[in-house]
């Protein structure tokens, strides 16, 4: 199994702590992680957002708090105040290689469309 990093939402940032909270994030948005690094990540972003928090002690501080959320509760969610919704997806195998077969095909298509057309 694997789960998608996603921003849910952002929000206009007040400060440098909330603006490099929020690029941090962003620069993982859309990745995707096997479950057996599920808690390590989510440790690893906690401990990100608490290092940025003390490296800007003028700006109030940013405390993380994991939630199951989703279908089952098989997904995880933070909700950072003002800033922005992080929500690691659970993602079946199975969709994945089903995307993956759709895509291609749909990319296989549109190549042969391309192809017909330049030779009228």
């Amino acid at each position: 199994m694997k789960y998608l990093i996603r921003i849910t939402n952002t929000y206009n940032t007040h400060n440098s702590l909330e603006r490099e909270v929020q690029e941090f994030l962003k620069a993982i948005d859309r990745t995707l992680i096997r479950s057996e690094y599920i808690e390590n990540l989510k440790s690893g972003i906690s401990d990100e957002i608490s290092r940025l928090s003390k490296e800007n002690k003028r700006c109030k501080t940013i405390s993380t708090h994991w939630y199951k959320s989703g279908t089952e509760d098989q997904d995880w969610s933070m909700f950072l105040t003002g800033i922005c919704g992080l929500t690691l997806l659970h993602v079946n195998d199975r969709h994945l290689a089903i995307r993956a077969k759709g895509e291609a095909s749909f990319l296989y298509a549109t190549s042969r469309q391309d192809e017909t057309a330049s030779e009228t």
